[in-house]
């Protein structure tokens, strides 16, 4: 026989091993014991889907609270910028008319509720 005709048998003789084997035998609560080893064993380890999503909420997180802050400025920067330009205007209002003192009536001198004096 040359080499490959050996090389061929010991492959067949090895395929054709397992033809005769008989299924193992377990006892019916086996695969229950064995599916809750491997879920404590998995429960206590972070995989790497979990550790990507936790940073991406992180970074979500992170992102929401500089867009937040960034708004909060600006708003506050408006704010001030039209507080001060009303404060023009009724100042220009007020000179205008000559209101430079506030003046408050009181309800007796103005005009009666029977629309007599």
């Amino acid at each position: 026989m040359n080499k490959n005709q050996k090389i061929e048998q010991q492959v067949e003789k090895t395929l054709h091993a397992l033809d005769d084997a008989e299924r193992a035998k377990t006892d019916e609560y086996f695969f229950s014991r064995l599916e809750k080893r491997m879920q404590e064993k998995n429960a206590g380890e972070p995989t790497s889907q979990r550790i990507s999503l936790s940073i991406a909420a992180v970074m979500l997180l992170i992102l929401v609270n500089i867009i937040t802050l960034l708004h909060y400025n600006h708003a506050s920067q408006t704010s001030q910028n039209s507080m001060q330009t009303q404060e023009i205007q009724m100042n220009a209002l007020a000179e205008k008319y000559f209101f430079t003192e506030p003046v408050i009536y009181k309800q007796s001198e103005t005009i009666p509720s029977n629309g007599r004096r």
